[in-house]
């Protein structure tokens, strides 16, 4: 939308400036055009249509340049939404991972002398078998 209301602004500039002249030359190739057959409704120098209607006057430019304002502004009133939404969401997430470390934290702290003792028989007790079986080897 930005890129649009800079685009309207260098055409309505345009029209401005270069609307007074009749070129009698191109002003890009300096090639003469008094010498060329135009239609009357066609333009000079492109040879293109040349619509002299509602749609093309300053009064259709400000209404069009209004417009894409606005939608510039809703755009921009949108996205801020949105950033605010997606700050609230990462803030939640960040919360949600803080609670999470810290109750799995507690987590281990609870289990580590429920679990330790047993893995300490475990171990203890893969030794006895070890040792038995090589005490029975022949």
């Amino acid at each position: 939308m930005e890129l649009d209301l800079s685009r309207l602004d260098r055409s309505a500039t345009a029209i401005e400036k270069l609307s007074p002249f009749d070129f009698v030359a191109c002003p890009r190739c300096m090639q003469r055009l008094t010498t060329r057959s135009v239609l009357e409704d066609h333009y000079v120098v492109f040879l293109q249509h040349d619509s002299h209607d509602e749609n093309a006057g300053p009064a259709a430019l400000v209404q069009t340049r209004t417009g894409l304002a606005l939608q510039l502004q809703d755009a921009q009133a949108l996205f801020e939404a949105d950033a605010r939404v997606l700050e609230t969401a990462r803030q939640r997430a960040q919360q949600t991972d803080f609670l999470a470390h810290t109750v799995r934290r507690q987590l281990d702290a609870q289990t580590r002398d429920l679990v330790a003792p047993c893995f300490d028989a475990i171990a203890e007790a893969s030794a006895r078998v070890a040792l038995l079986r090589a005490a029975n080897a022949p």
